[in-house]
């Protein structure tokens, strides 16, 4: 078994993904070389706006009070010099805590990024969330090519908001995916994946909290498969054909999980 490098890109959060990649931080089989977080327009920090004018105003301050809470700890914690929280509540607060660097940037495809990617010679980069898409001389640069984590059992829910799209179609089961990816989104092909059990969940919270905690899971059974031999992972067709793609919802949509019963948070 080698010890397998590895870049994280992914987006500023204070609810799930700190967590997952804390856990990744533990493993002794992968180094995490760097953090990189792509700070753009599609973010969920930067739709703020978009959500209120969707969700309205109750179903927005439900989630606007998960991440206040959420900030307000990190806050804390980062005056602490990121000594006062086991569960750290920010990126930057993980990065801190397990030494890794960490460079926001606002164009994963410009000659900038290529340039710090490149000189990392990471053996495979990881995508949580990471809100553009990748060209092809990113995807090619790392020895193993590039992983992401979706939200869903591909190649159903390909696209945007894979647990709200799910919650308002009345699933039983969503589901987490790590794919190889590609140039368009969510067509790579798949590693490994997991369904979950939806069916007592309330909210577009709940959903993405069930599919992330999966979706850690199975990802770092992805890391390890790649320490022990690279060499021989075999991927699965990713049918998009037999599958789903959703984009950001409209109005008419948020009506529906309302007369479903459902919310944001």
């Amino acid at each position: 078994m080698r010890r397998l490098t590895l870049v994280i890109i992914t987006q500023k959060d204070s609810l799930f993904i700190p967590k997952t990649i804390s856990s990744l931080g533990e493993m002794n089989e992968i180094d995490i070389k760097r953090i990189v977080i792509l700070d753009t327009k599609g973010t969920l920090e930067n739709k703020k706006g978009y959500f209120i004018r969707l969700f309205g105003l109750r179903d927005s301050i439900s989630m606007a009070l998960k991440y206040v809470v959420a900030k307000t700890l990190d806050i804390l914690d980062s005056l602490a010099r990121y000594k006062l929280l086991k569960e750290k509540r920010s990126v930057r607060g993980v990065a801190k805590t397990h030494g890794i660097p960490l460079t926001t940037v606002q164009n994963i495809n410009s000659d900038e990024s290529y340039t710090l990617l490149k000189r990392e010679q990471a053996d495979l980069y990881l995508s949580f969330s990471a809100p553009q898409v990748f060209k092809k001389r990113v995807l090619d640069l790392p020895k193993y090519g590039v992983l992401n984590v979706h939200g869903s059992f591909l190649p159903k829910y390909r696209g945007i908001m894979p647990s709200f799209w799910a919650l308002v179609n009345g699933e039983e089961y969503a589901g987490a995916t790590v794919h190889r990816m590609a140039e368009k989104i969510d067509e790579g092909e798949i590693l490994i994946q997991e369904e979950v059990d939806i069916r007592s969940c309330r909210s577009v919270y709940d959903v993405i909290s069930r599919t992330k905690e999966v979706g850690s899971k199975i990802v770092r059974k992805a890391l390890i498969m790649y320490s022990i031999d690279p060499e021989s992972i075999q991927f699965i067709k990713n049918n998009i054909e037999e599958g789903s793609y959703y984009s950001w919802p409209q109005p008419e949509d948020v009506k529906k999980l309302h007369k479903a019963g459902k919310r944001l948070a």
